[in-house]
C-alpha cells in the first residue's frame, strides 16, 4: 500500500509476471456463456443491455460525447466496447489495440473497427478524440507511464473513459491473479490527475461493484503529500475487505459437507468459493439464460428452477444483498446459505467499532496489532509462564496439569501471593510493568479505532495491564462471568481491549460474551469466598457467544458488557491481555500511563493537554 495516497498493489515480481502470461495464454472473455457475450444489466427504461453498451450510454450522456470522431479502444480483447460503441455512436471509426493475436479476426470483423494495433501502448502513435479502457489499468503495474501514453494519445478536448473494479465493493477483486493495482475512487482519481488526464464524471453506481470515470487532457497535477486519514482509511478498507473473505470462507467451510453441493452464480466469486471447498462442489447456478447449460470450472451451470431437492447452495454477496437472494430464490427442499457478511467500506473501521459497540457491548477489530509484534510479546509471556509453572511444580512436587485438576479455591487462597497469581493465571509485577505490552495499543490503526470509539485525541491505560495465562484444564483461572466495571470502578469511564496473543483456535479457549447485556441493569455482586473473583453476574436468559478471532485481532468491550472466559481444553497454555483505556475527559483515582507519550501519571495527578 502506497504510503502516500494509500493506492492497493500486488507485488509485480519475475514470478507473478510468469503466472500472468500463463492466464493470457489460455484466457476466454465471458467464457461461462454460451455465446461469449457480456451480462446484461437493465436500465430505467426497462430495457436489458450488456453492461458496456449500457455504461457508454450512461457516461456518454453526462459527458457530452459528440456524434462522431476517433476512438482508440485499449486492450480490446474479443471487442465488447467496440461493438457497444458502434451501438451508442455509429458514425465514430475506431483503432483497437490488442496485443493478442488472436484476436485479430474477430476485431477486424467489428463494423466501426478502422485497423487492429497488435502492440503495446507506448508504441501507439496518433491523435484521439476519444480513448476507452474497459478493465485495464487493474492489470498494469507501473501506471505512471502508461497514464502518460494516454495522455501523449489524447487530442485537445478528447474524452478517456475508464473502467475498473472498486475492491471496497468488490473483495473478490484482490483475489483476481492478474490484478495487479486496486483502486478506490480517490486512488483512481490521483492517479489520472497526476498524468495530466482531469476526471470530469467519476461513476460508482452505473454498474455495481465498478469505478467508472470519464477525463479529459489537461496539465499534470502535482501529487498531494502523504495525508495519514485518507492511507487509514485505505487501509480500513482493504482490512474490510479481508474481513468479508474470511467470513465467506469461514460459510463455505460450514457447508462443505453437504451432499449435493452448489455455489450461486459462476463469476469470479463464486469460482473462489469453489476452488476453497475443494471437490464438494458439484454444480454453479446461475439466472443469467446465456449462461445456463454451460460449464465452468468443470462444472455444469443451472438455472435455479433446475436444482435438485435436497441441495444446498452457498450463496457469497455482502450482507442484506446475499440474504434478499437467499430468501427470493430458496424454496422447499433446497437450502440457500449466505455468509450475511457485510462489506463496509465506506465506513470507517472507528465509526463501526463505536457503532457496534454501542449496540451490542462489544466490537471485533480485525487486524490492528502487526503479527511480528503479537509474536514478540507472545515469546516474553511464555517465558514468564514457564517460570511460574516451574515455581508451582516445585512447590508441589506434581505437575501443573494434575496439579490443576486437584486443587479448589479454598486451598489456593492459604498459598503465598505468587503462587496464588501463578495458579490463577496473573503475571508478576515486573511483567505487567514491561512497557512492551503497551506497544500493542500503540499501533497507529488499532490508536485510531480507540480515539474514535472514545472520542478522545489522547489516550491513556490504567497502569498496568492485565496480561493472563490459562494452563490445560485449570478452571481456577477462569474468569466467572462479570462486567469489568466491577473490577475498575476506580475509573469513571473506560473501554477494555482484549488482545488474544495465542487464543486463535476454540479449543484454548477466549472469552464468551452476551451480547447487549450492557443494557441491562447491572445487580450488585459480592466477591467469593476465595477472594480471587466475584461471584458470577445473571445474564438474564442472553445467549453467549464466542467470536472467532485471528492473529492481530483485538475485542473491544462495553464496561458493563457481561462476559467470561471459556475453559481451555487444549493441551497448551492460553496467553492473552487486557487493557483499560480511557479519554482525556475521563479520570482514574489509580496510576496510569499516557499512550502518546509514556510517562506513568500519579492519582490526581495533572495531565498536560
Amino acid at each position: 500500500m502506497c504510503g502516500a495516497c494509500g493506492l492497493v498493489q500486488k507485488a509485480a515480481t519475475g514470478v507473478w509476471k510468469a503466472e500472468c502470461r500463463e492466464i493470457y495464454g489460455s484466457y476466454a472473455l465471458y467464457a461461462q456463456a454460451s455465446a461469449g457475450t457480456e451480462q446484461k444489466v437493465f436500465s430505467s427504461d426497462g430495457v436489458g443491455r450488456p453492461r458496456t453498451e449500457h455504461t457508454l450510454r450512461v457516461v456518454f450522456e453526462r459527458a457530452g460525447v459528440p456524434e462522431t470522431g476517433l476512438a482508440l479502444d485499449v486492450g480490446s480483447g474479443t471487442g465488447a466496447v467496440l461493438r457497444a460503441l458502434g451501438t451508442v455512436r455509429p458514425a465514430w471509426r475506431c483503432d483497437a489495440v490488442e496485443p493478442n493475436l488472436r484476436s485479430r479476426a474477430a476485431l477486424e470483423s467489428i463494423p466501426c473497427v478502422r485497423k487492429v494495433l497488435a502492440m503495446e501502448l507506448a508504441e501507439v502513435s496518433g491523435s484521439y478524440d476519444l480513448i476507452t479502457l474497459f478493465h485495464v489499468l487493474e492489470h498494469v503495474p507501473d501506471l505512471g507511464p502508461f497514464l502518460l501514453d494516454l495522455r501523449r494519445l489524447a487530442a485537445p478536448g478528447a474524452r478517456v473513459v475508464v473502467q475498473v473494479p472498486s475492491y471496497g465493493r468488490n473483495p473478490f477483486d484482490l483475489l483476481v491473479a492478474d490484478h495487479c493495482t486496486h483502486f478506490s475512487a480517490r486512488t483512481l482519481t490521483l492517479a489520472l490527475e497526476a498524468s495530466g488526464l482531469h476526471v470530469v464524471v467519476l461513476d460508482e453506481e452505473t454498474i455495481a461493484k465498478e469505478l467508472t470515470v470519464v477525463c479529459t487532457p489537461g496539465s499534470p497535477m502535482a501529487r498531494p503529500e502523504g495525508d495519514a486519514a485518507e492511507v487509514e482509511r485505505a487501509s480500513e478498507r482493504t482490512d474490510s475487505a479481508m474481513e468479508f473473505l474470511t467470513a465467506a470462507r469461514r460459510t463455505g467451510e460450514s457447508v462443505r459437507g453437504a451432499d449435493a453441493l452448489g455455489v450461486f452464480r459462476s463469476s469470479i466469486a463464486a469460482t473462489w468459493a469453489a476452488s476453497q471447498l475443494g471437490g464438494g462442489v458439484r454444480f454453479f447456478v446461475d439466472e443469467d439464460d446465456a449462461r445456463r447449460g454451460g460449464i465452468h470450472a468443470g462444472l455444469p451451470i443451472v438455472a435455479p428452477a433446475e436444482v435438485a431437492a435436497g441441495s444446498t447452495v452457498l450463496v457469497i454477496a455482502p450482507g442484506e444483498v446475499g440474504r434478499r437472494i437467499a430468501g427470493r430464490l430458496a424454496r422447499p427442499g433446497v437450502a440457500y446459505v449466505t455468509n450475511g457478511s457485510p462489506v463496509e467500506d465506506s465506513i470507517p473501521r472507528g465509526e463501526r467499532a463505536a457503532r457496534d459497540l454501542a449496540e451490542q457491548g462489544y466490537a471485533l477489530v480485525r487486524g490492528v496489532v502487526p503479527v511480528e509484534l503479537l509474536e514478540a510479546v507472545r515469546r516474553r509471556l511464555a517465558s514468564s509462564a514457564a517460570d511460574a509453572v516451574a515455581q508451582v511444580e516445585r512447590h508441589f512436587g506434581r505437575d501443573a496439569a494434575s496439579l490443576c485438576t486437584g486443587l479448589d479455591a479454598p486451598s489456593i487462597s492459604a498459598l503465598p501471593r505468587a503462587l496464588q497469581d501463578a495458579i490463577s493465571g496473573n503475571f508478576p509485577p515486573d511483567v505487567k510493568g514491561d512497557h512492551s505490552l503497551l506497544e500493542l495499543l500503540r499501533t497507529p490503526k488499532l490508536t485510531g479505532v480507540l480515539r474514535s470509539v472514545l472520542g478522545s485525541d489522547r489516550l491513556f491505560v490504567h497502569a498496568y495491564p492485565s496480561p493472563r495465562f490459562v494452563l490445560p484444564s485449570n478452571n481456577l483461572a477462569a474468569v466467572p462471568r462479570h462486567r469489568d466495571r466491577q473490577y475498575n470502578d476506580h475509573l469513571s469511564r473506560f473501554v477494555t481491549v482484549w488482545v488474544p496473543i495465542d487464543c486463535f483456535f476454540r479449543e484454548r479457549g477466549g472469552v464468551l460474551l452476551y451480547p447487549k447485556s450492557h443494557t441491562d441493569r447491572a445487580e450488585g455482586t459480592r466477591r467469593r469466598a476465595d477472594g480471587l473473583w466475584f461471584e458470577p453476574v445473571s445474564t438474564r436468559g442472553r445467549a453467549g457467544v464466542q467470536e472467532d478471532v485471528a492473529p492481530g485481532d483485538v475485542l473491544l468491550l462495553h464496561e458493563g458488557v457481561v462476559h467470561e472466559s471459556v475453559p481451555n481444553t487444549s493441551d497448551g497454555t492460553r496467553l492473552s491481555i487486557d487493557f483499560r483505556v480511557f479519554g482525556a475527559g475521563d479520570t482514574s483515582t489509580k496510576h496510569h500511563v499516557a499512550l502518546d507519550t509514556m510517562i506513568l501519571h500519579a492519582p490526581g495527578e495533572g495531565r498536560a493537554p
